[in-house]
């Protein structure tokens, strides 16, 4: 649709419609200004068109156009279209008493190739009524399953209902595409989940791990640093206590088998008895017995009793 700016006051240049003759029912629109602002059209207004056609005659039409906020719409009846060239127009609003018009303006109006008195050669006018009607049935076979205006047999399922049968498989077809839409959609809202459950999841390892994430109370050191290390104490204890246990087994075994010495010692020299003696000038006195036979043994000197 043609659409145009046409200035409220008589100023300016005149706006140009082209229209082809004999043109009824087509549409253009003018838009209203006023200078270089658009115009408030007032409550109540209405409008008609008036115009000039190159024989000299007038037309004026107010069912021909219809207002919208500044907007004019006209529609074109048969006298303004009837004569080709140059119509001159303008658009009068009525409010009340009043009665204003806009600027001039043109409607060019192109002559048509042909008229009522044009005479028209009947021998092409058959074929091409001819053809339209081809068209036409061909057109009827291919919606509703008939070709070139007869029903076809039954069994013929290239002529059935055309159109009914494609908009049946597009109707399936968007069912279908529904279908897996929804699947989709379950499946993308499963997937967020299991996102979700593994983020909470690696939060949870991490807390664990490293601590310092809130989400256990009081569970803010490295934990596994802490526990490795705790870990390492613990072996170094448990190697030093079995150290312990082996050299305490090996001292035990080592007292057991002296005291087993002591014990041989004791009972080879059970006969012998502990003399009184002193020491003087180096040499050894015994009492009791001028010589005696002895050995050292344990720090303790042991004499065999002469009798």
């Amino acid at each position: 649709m043609q659409s145009t700016d046409l200035q409220y006051a008589p100023i300016g240049v005149n706006p140009v419609i082209h229209l082809s003759q004999y043109d009824v029912g087509r549409q253009f629109q003018l838009r209203i200004i006023d200078g270089s602002e658009v115009y408030s059209m007032p409550n109540g207004t209405t409008a008609r068109i008036d115009g000039l056609k190159p024989d000299g005659n007038a037309f004026s039409y107010t069912d021909a156009v219809s207002v919208s906020g500044n907007v004019a719409t006209i529609t074109t009846k048969d006298q303004m279209t009837i004569l080709s060239g140059t119509v001159l127009c303008e658009l009068r609003f009525i409010n009340g008493g009043n009665t204003i018009g806009t600027i001039n303006f043109k409607l060019e109006v192109e002559k048509s190739p042909i008229n009522a008195d044009t005479p028209i050669s009947d021998t092409e006018i058959p074929a091409i009524v001819e053809l339209g009607r081809s068209y036409m049935l061909e057109s009827e076979a291919w919606a509703v399953g008939t070709k070139y205006g007869v029903e076809v047999e039954s069994g013929d399922e290239q002529y059935h209902n055309n159109a009914k049968y494609y908009s049946q498989q597009a109707n399936a077809e968007a069912t279908n595409a529904a279908t897996s839409a929804t699947a989709s959609a379950n499946s993308a809202t499963a997937s967020a989940n299991s996102a979700t459950n593994s983020a909470n999841n690696a939060t949870l390892s991490e807390s664990w791990a490293i601590g310092g994430t809130n989400t256990r109370t009081g569970e803010d050191t490295n934990n596994s640093m802490y526990y490795a290390q705790q870990s390492a104490s613990s072996a170094s204890a448990a190697a030093i206590s079995a150290t312990n246990a082996h050299n305490s087994q090996v001292a035990a075994k080592i007292s057991e088998d002296n005291a087993k010495v002591s014990e041989n010692v004791l009972q080879y020299y059970a006969s012998f008895v502990i003399p009184r003696f002193v020491i003087a000038n180096n040499r050894l006195y015994i009492s009791n017995a001028a010589q005696a036979e002895f050995i050292v043994a344990n720090n303790r000197l042991y004499i065999k009793n002469a009798s």
